[in-house]
């Protein structure tokens, strides 16, 4: 049975060359037989120059990984949905948009794994946690990649332009107008103490004061967090 990293390589996934899938090994191997529902935010077009791409990279190693599981997309470029196949299912629309995320849980019910490697704008991102999390089985998996992205201002990188010259960030035309890429740290920081700060206080005297913890654990790795939810 072939490694992650050897799915990733046939696949032309990026996730090898930013040193994600010995972390992704670490914690999807044992549920690597049972029948999962995964999904992944941000698809990711094919590219034909570096970093080359065939489409929907990650989803079609996912499928080889979990040779069981039902394997589903979200991405804001129509084209991806070129890149359905048996097992793989793509939804287009905009991942901080609440009405689409409804429509796509009301649709598959339930996820075991849900991964955010979609604008890593921290607040579509934070958009995508509160509509999907709610459908993530208890002790599923949500993982946010990209991390260091948080700290950059991406309307200062011209990550609209970059995407209309179809030159990296594909697809961040595509979102409204109004959209503020001006990435801000504190927001992500803010996000994950919340999780820690409910989780530390459970079962204390403090815990009405915080409120129920949604994640039993965090695990972070460079530019990447893995969270447990109870």
């Amino acid at each position: 049975m072939e490694t992650l990293l050897e799915l990733g390589k046939k696949h032309l996934a990026d996730k090898v060359q930013n040193g994600y899938l010995e972390f992704y090994e670490k914690h999807f191997e044992p549920l690597r037989d049972k029948p999962l529902n995964v999904l992944e935010i941000g698809v990711k077009r094919e590219i034909n120059y570096p970093p080359y791409s065939k489409g929907a990279c990650s989803l079609k190693m996912w499928k080889d990984y979990f040779p069981n599981a039902n394997i589903h997309g979200i991405d804001v470029d129509p084209m991806n949905k070129n890149y359905e196949e048996d097992r793989i299912k793509i939804f287009i629309g905009n991942q901080g948009d609440k009405d689409f995320l409804a429509d796509v849980v009301a649709e598959v019910g339930h996820f075991d794994i849900i991964i955010d490697d979609a604008s890593h704008v921290n607040t579509l991102t934070i958009a995508s946690y509160e509509g999907l999390f709610p459908a993530l089985s208890s002790g599923g998996l949500y993982v946010i990649e990209d991390l260091a992205c948080s700290y950059i201002d991406l309307d200062a990188e011209d990550v609209r332009g970059k995407a209309e010259k179809n030159y990296y960030w594909w697809g961040m035309h595509l979102l409204p107008d109004d959209y503020s890429y001006k990435n801000d740290r504190k927001i992500m920081a803010d996000f994950f103490e919340d999780k820690i700060t409910k989780m530390d206080m459970f079962r204390t005297r403090y815990s009405l004061q915080y409120g129920d913890p949604e994640v039993s654990s965090l695990a972070f790795y460079p530019m990447m967090c893995f969270m447990s939810k109870i």
